[in-house]
């Protein structure tokens, strides 16, 4: 079924599909004239009185959130010249779907516009496992990953979330970087919606020499009592994209010798305790801190 309803209508028909007959769900869609982030936030609030609260969000080619029920997955998403899209599919289908996209994309390299997504965030219930993650390959494609990413992350995690904050930790093997977007820190052109910190390796600033160096990479101020670096960018594509450049640039000037010998840790939104974040799109293999 395809069809163009009010947000009303739209639930209502869903719901009671879900209920008596899940197996005529099959295919099902139904459009939402209305987009934007205030309509995507109605939506869910209404879904979620009819549903419960959703099992997975997701980001990548625009705000994603799913509500597995059963044998069924429902899903609200934006479709470009439809607005808001809500659809239905069997939970084995879509899974079996993405995991073979993952793994196709593991072995051929990753294209960030082909992931089914770029990060998924489970806050409850029964934790799916990580998908494949497609390592990135060179320096510039690791740039245009985290770009990539922070940019979904500033584009969708307040519509998704709130005012939690996503991040991660790079793990380069004698160090560590931390990217995070936080939207409870400013709105879009504040200045300090992205940030990122870099620990200084020895617990100091050192000289007067290793601090000029420092700053010409872009950074912005030591915090002498955390031992860190930090640099704090606009909640906007061109924030997203400075953000990455100066994480690459920090990597390479540290001596890193290729991505590949990196690993993502501590990924997280909120508090580490509060559900399960994996960000395959960062194009970086999670591991253990080392």
């Amino acid at each position: 079924m395809n069809a163009v309803l009010s947000a009303e209508s739209a639930i209502t028909d869903l719901t009671k599909r879900l209920t008596l007959r899940p197996s005529q769900c099959d295919g099902y869609s139904a459009y939402y004239s209305a987009s934007g982030p205030l309509a995507m936030q109605r939506m869910i609030k209404d879904l979620i009185t009819q549903l419960g609260q959703p099992s997975q969000y997701c980001g990548g080619a625009g705000p994603i959130v799913r509500w597995h029920t059963g044998s069924h997955t429902a899903t609200l998403d934006t479709e470009e010249g439809h607005g808001l899209r809500l659809s239905v599919c069997q939970t084995r289908t879509l899974e079996e779907s993405e995991r073979a996209r993952f793994l196709g994309l593991a072995r051929r390299g990753p294209r960030v516009e082909a992931l089914p997504y770029l990060w998924r965030f489970q806050p409850s219930g029964e934790f799916h496992p990580a998908p494949a993650t497609p390592l990135v390959q060179d320096w510039a494609e690791l740039e245009v990953a985290l770009e990539a990413l922070l940019c979904d992350w500033c584009q969708s995690l307040e519509q998704l979330l709130g005012n939690s904050a996503a991040g991660f930790t790079i793990d380069h093997g004698d160090g560590n970087l931390v990217l995070m977007v936080d939207p409870g820190d400013g709105m879009e052109n504040s200045g300090d919606g992205v940030a990122v910190f870099a620990d200084s390796r020895d617990g100091t600033d050192r000289d007067a020499t290793h601090r000029t160096a420092m700053k010409e990479r872009g950074w912005q101020s030591f915090l002498p009592v955390l031992s860190y670096w930090e640099a704090y960018f606009d909640r906007t594509r061109d924030g997203s994209a400075a953000a990455a450049q100066l994480v690459v640039n920090e990597l390479r000037a540290r001596g890193v010798d290729a991505p590949g010998s990196l690993r993502l840790i501590r990924a997280s939104v909120g508090t580490p305790e509060y559900g399960k974040l994996v960000v395959p799109g960062a194009g970086i293999a999670p591991g253990p801190p080392r």
